[in-house]
C-alpha cells in the first residue's frame, strides 16, 4: 500500500459533516485518544508529500484558516489539533476534581456541623445514589454554570443570584466587572455591613481588582453607587481619591439624590483630609419626603452649611448668596436643637402627617412651633436646590387649605403638564383623605382632565366620602374618559357596588355590559355576578383590551382569573357571535398582566383546562420583555403530559415567507394549540434546551436568530448551543457584515466564553482575508477594529486572543489608549519591551 493511498484514506477518515449531532455524548477520554491518533498520523506524513490543495482541504475540514503558504498551513493544523487536545485535557481535569470521580474522602471539618450534614455528603458523594435521587435532572440539558458571566443577568434571572455571584467570586470565576451598570447593581444590593458582604468585597478586591478591572475604575463604581461599606474595605489612599477627582469630575461634581450619597461624600472628605478641595454638589434630584428622617435632614444641612465648608452648591440664582444662607443657618440652628427625640427619629412624611392631623388643643400650640421650625429647615433645603418647585405635600401639610389651593392655582398650567406624566396627583390623594371634600371639588375644577386619578381615594376613604366622590366624578361627561372602568377597578368593597346598584344602575348594570373586566377583587366580582343575575341580565363577552390608565391602579394579575370565570359560565357571560371558544392573544393582554406572565402559570393552565381556550400565541407563554426560563419549561412540560407525542414543526418558512407555527397537544380529549411566531418558537426551544429541535428545523433565517441571541441569551448562552450555531451558520458563510456584527457583539459584551470557543474551535472566523483566498473571512482593518474594541472595554483576556490574529503593533495599541486614563491593558503594555 503506497503512502499516497494511506494519506487519501486518512483524509476521508477525518472528513467532517456540516451538522453537529448534539444528542450524542462523546466520552472525553475517547475523544482525546482519537485526536492524539489523528495528530500522530498527520505528523507521520512527510511534508513534501502534501500539496497545497490537499492541505487546504484538510484544514477546511477541521475548521482551520487556509490562508498563508504550505508550511504555515501545516503548522496551523498541528497547533489546532494540539490546542484541541489541551482543551479536552483541561475539561477532563475539571471532571476529575468532581468528588464523584474520586474516592470518598472523610469529612475533615467536624466542628459545628449540622446533624444532617454528614448524611447529605453521604448521598452527594455516592454516585449511584446521587444519580437515583437526581434522575429527573438532565445534566446535559441544563444551562452551563460556567457560561454565566453577566452580573445583572445573574441577579435578574435567579432568585439566589447573590449567592451565585458570591460562589463565583470565591472560586475566582470570570465575571464582567468592566460593565459599570452591572457592578453598580451588585453594589446597590450588597451595601449592608455584614460578614457575607465584607468577605465578598475583600475577595473582589483581591481577585479581580487590577486583574479583570482597573482598581480606580472599580473605585469610581463604588463612589457612583454610594456603597460606604465597599468604600471602607477598598480603603483608597488620598492619592487615589485625587486621581478620581481629576478624572472627568467624578467627585468634583457630586449629585446627592439620597442620604447614602451624602454619607459617602462626608466620609470621603473627612477621612482623606480633603476639606480644602472644593466639591461641587447639587440636590436637584433629592426627594426629602421619601424615607428621610428629620435628624438626617438636619445632619445633612449642618454639614453643607458649615461656615468653613468648601462645598459649592449648584442652586438657582436667588436673592441670597450661599454665604448669606450659611450665616442665617448658624443663627437658626439654635432653634433646631429644640426638636425632641421622637421628632428626630420620625420620617418627614410621617411627622408632617402627625403635625397636620392632631386634634388635641393642648398639643396644637406645640405642633405649631414644631411646624414653624420644620418649615424653616425645609426652606433651607429648597434654598440649596436647583428645583424651586416645592412638592405639593409641602403646601398641603405646612399651610392651610386656602394656601394649598392658591398654590395650585398659581402654577396650574405648569403643574398640569407635569402631572400628566407623573403620579403626583395620586400621591396627594392619599394624604388628603382626612381633608374636607372641598379639596376634591377644587382639584376636579382645576384639573378636569385628571379627575380619573383621584379615584384612588375610593380605596382608602370612608363610604360617605366615596359616595360624594363618585357623584362628583360621574357628573363629568367627558367622552374621552372611561370613568366606569376607573371606578370599578378601584372598588374593594361590596358596599360601594351596592351603592352603584341603587344610584347608577343604568350606568353599571345594563344588559350585555363589559364592565366585569375592570373588577380587581374576587369578592366584588362574585357580588357583581349576583346583582346581574337578580336583574336577569348577562355580561357581554368582548376581547380583553389594554386599558392604559386603568392598568395604573388595577389588579393586573386578576385579569386571567376573570377570563377563567367568563369561560366557565357561558350563561352569564354571553358571546354575541355564539362561539364558545376564546382565542387569547398576547397583544390584548400583556398590559393587563404587567408583562409578568411567568407568575401566572396556574391561571394560564386553568384557562386551558376549561376546554374553551383554543389558541394562545407564543408571546403570551414566553412573556415578552422577560428572561424567564422557568415559565416556558413549566408550561411545555405541562403540555407534554397531556400529549403522548408533540410533533415539533420542522419547516420554519414556506416559499421564503414566514408562517405561524402551531404546537399541538391533547387536553380533555381535544387538540389544543399554542401558536408561535418563528422567533418565539426559537426562544421557547432554546429556553427548554431543545437544541436538537432547533438543529432539525429547516429554513431558519440567521438574521432572525441573532436578535434573541444578542438581546436575550448572550449573558448566559450555552457554549454547546453556540458550537452548533457557529458551525451551522457561520463557518461557511461569506456574509462579511453578518460575521463582523456577530463577533463584534460578543467582544463588546465581554463574552469570553464565546470568544474562547471561536478561538479554539472556529478560529477560521478570525482569519484575515487575501485576494486569492476564497475562504478568507475578515479584512485586517476589521480585525484591528475588534482589537480596539477589546482595548476600549479593557478586557485583557479577549485582547490576548484577538491580538494573535490582527498583527497589531504596541504603538498602535498605545495610540488607541492615549485618551484612556485607567486601563489594565495600558499598564501591562507600558511594562513590556
Amino acid at each position: 500500500m503506497n503512502k499516497k493511498k494511506t494519506r487519501k484514506e486518512f483524509e476521508d477518515e477525518i472528513d467532517m459533516e456540516d451538522e453537529i449531532d448534539m444528542e450524542d455524548e462523546i466520552d472525553i477520554e475517547e475523544e482525546i485518544k482519537s485526536l492524539k491518533k489523528k495528530l500522530v498520523q498527520f505528523k507521520k506524513i512527510k511534508f513534501e508529500e502534501w500539496t497545497v490543495v490537499e492541505l487546504k482541504r484538510y484544514a477546511r475540514n477541521i475548521g482551520v484558516p487556509t490562508n498563508g503558504n504550505k508550511l504555515e498551513i501545516k503548522n496551523r493544523i498541528e497547533e489546532f489539533l494540539e490546542n484541541e487536545i489541551k482543551l479536552l485535557n483541561q475539561e477532563k481535569e475539571k471532571q476529575e476534581v468532581n468528588p464523584f470521580n474520586n474516592y470518598r474522602p472523610e469529612l475533615m471539618i467536624k466542628e459545628n456541623l449540622h446533624p444532617v450534614e454528614p448524611l447529605f455528603w453521604e448521598v452527594f458523594r455516592n454516585k449511584p445514589l446521587f444519580r437515583t435521587v437526581f434522575s429527573n435532572f438532565q445534566q446535559k440539558r441544563r444551562s452551563d454554570y460556567e457560561c454565566l458571566f453577566s452580573i445583572s443577568e445573574i441577579l435578574n434571572r435567579f432568585t439566589n443570584g447573590i449567592e451565585i455571584i458570591r460562589d463565583k467570586i470565591k472560586a475566582g470565576r470570570y465575571l464582567n466587572f468592566n460593565d459599570r451598570d452591572d457592578v453598580i447593581k451588585l453594589l446597590n444590593c450588597t451595601y449592608q455591613d455584614n460578614e457575607d458582604n465584607r468577605t465578598m468585597y475583600m475577595q473582589i478586591f483581591d481577585k479581580y481588582s487590577n486583574k479583570s478591572v482597573h482598581s480606580l475604575n472599580l473605585l469610581k463604581f463604588i463612589i457612583n453607587s454610594s456603597n460606604l461599606l465597599a468604600y471602607k474595605i477598598f480603603n483608597p489612599t488620598k492619592h487615589q481619591i485625587e486621581q478620581i477627582i481629576n478624572d472627568n469630575n467624578t467627585l468634583q461634581c457630586f449629585e446627592i439624590s439620597n442620604y447614602f450619597q451624602f454619607k459617602l461624600l462626608k466620609y470621603v472628605i473627612n477621612n482623606n483630609n480633603l476639606q480644602s478641595i472644593s466639591f461641587k454638589i447639587n440636590l436637584n434630584q433629592f426627594k426629602i419626603f421619601k424615607d428621610l428622617k428629620l435628624k438626617q435632614l438636619l445632619k445633612m444641612l449642618t454639614f453643607i452649611l458649615e461656615p468653613n465648608s468648601s462645598l459649592i452648591v449648584e442652586s438657582s440664582p436667588g436673592p441670597k448668596s450661599l454665604e448669606e444662607i450659611k450665616q442665617m443657618f448658624q443663627i437658626d440652628k439654635i432653634e433646631f436643637q429644640t426638636f425632641n427625640e421622637n421628632h428626630l427619629n420620625l420620617k418627614l412624611k410621617k411627622l408632617l402627617k402627625i403635625l397636620s392631623t392632631s386634634e388635641s388643643t393642648s398639643l396644637d400650640t406645640t405642633n405649631k412651633k414644631v411646624k414653624k421650625q420644620l418649615l424653616k429647615l425645609i426652606d433651607y433645603f429648597y434654598f440649596l436646590s436647583i428645583n424651586e418647585n416645592k412638592k405639593y405635600i409641602y403646601y398641603l401639610f405646612l399651610h392651610d387649605e386656602d394656601q394649598f389651593s392658591k398654590q395650585l392655582s398659581s402654577n396650574s398650567e405648569k403643574w398640569l403638564s407635569r402631572m400628566n406624566s407623573s403620579k403626583n396627583i395620586r400621591k396627594i390623594c392619599k394624604y388628603i383623605e382626612r381633608y374636607k371634600p372641598s379639596i376634591y371639588v377644587y382639584l376636579s375644577k382645576t384639573f378636569p382632565d385628571l379627575i380619573w386619578s383621584i379615584i384612588i381615594i375610593i380605596r382608602v376613604a370612608d363610604l360617605k366620602t366615596v359616595k360624594g366622590l363618585i357623584d362628583l366624578i360621574l357628573k363629568d361627561k367627558n367622552p374621552n374618559l372611561n370613568m366606569r372602568g376607573h371606578i370599578l377597578a378601584s372598588i374593594e368593597s361590596t358596599e360601594i357596588l351596592d351603592y352603584l346598584f341603587e344610584a347608577y344602575q343604568d350606568e353599571f348594570f345594563v344588559q350585555n355590559n363589559n364592565n366585569w373586566q375592570y373588577i380587581s377583587n374576587l369578592q366584588v366580582i362574585e357580588h357583581y355576578e349576583k346583582l346581574m343575575t337578580s336583574l336577569q341580565r348577562t355580561f357581554g363577552f368582548l376581547k380583553i383590551r389594554s386599558q392604559t390608565r386603568l392598568a395604573k391602579h388595577s389588579n393586573d394579575s386578576f385579569r386571567l382569573v376573570l377570563l377563567g370565570r367568563a369561560l366557565s359560565n357561558p350563561s352569564l357571560y354571553f358571546r354575541a357571535n355564539g362561539l364558545c371558544h376564546y382565542h387569547l392573544h398576547f397583544r390584548h393582554t400583556k398590559r393587563l398582566i404587567g408583562d409578568k406572565v411567568y407568575n401566572q402559570l396556574d391561571a394560564i393552565i386553568s384557562l386551558f383546562e376549561t376546554g374553551k381556550l383554543d389558541i394562545v400565541d407564543g408571546e403570551f407563554i414566553l412573556g415578552k420583555d422577560t428572561n424567564n426560563t422557568l415559565m416556558t419549561q413549566s408550561f411545555l412540560k405541562w403540555a407534554m403530559k397531556h400529549s403522548k407525542t408533540i410533533k415539533f414543526p420542522n419547516q420554519i418558512q414556506k416559499n421564503g415567507l414566514y408562517t405561524k407555527i402551531d404546537l399541538k397537544f391533547l387536553i380533555n380529549g381535544k387538540i389544543r394549540v399554542v401558536q408561535f411566531a418563528p422567533i418565539d418558537y426559537f426562544i421557547a426551544l432554546y429556553k427548554c434546551n431543545l437544541y436538537e429541535e432547533i438543529a432539525r428545523a429547516k429554513e431558519w433565517n440567521v438574521f432572525l436568530l441573532l436578535v434573541p441571541i444578542q438581546q436575550t441569551f448572550c449573558p448566559h448562552v450555552s457554549t454547546e448551543f453556540m458550537s452548533w450555531f457557529i458551525n451551522k451558520f457561520f463557518v461557511k458563510n461569506q456574509n462579511f457584515p453578518l460575521k463582523m456584527g456577530f463577533i463584534r457583539f460578543f467582544v463588546s459584551t465581554g463574552n469570553i466564553n464565546v470568544i474562547r470557543l471561536i478561538h479554539l474551535k472556529f478560529n477560521v472566523l478570525f482569519s484575515r482575508s487575501y485576494e486569492l483566498d476564497e475562504n478568507s473571512y475578515l479584512e485586517l482593518k476589521a480585525l484591528k477594529e475588534l482589537v480596539f474594541l477589546a482595548l476600549k472595554k479593557d478586557n485583557f483576556e479577549i485582547f490576548q486572543i484577538l491580538v494573535q490574529y490582527a498583527n497589531i503593533t504596541k504603538l498602535e495599541c498605545e495610540k488607541e489608549l492615549k485618551k484612556t486614563k485607567f486601563s489594565i491593558i495600558k499598564e501591562i503594555l507600558s511594562k513590556t519591551d
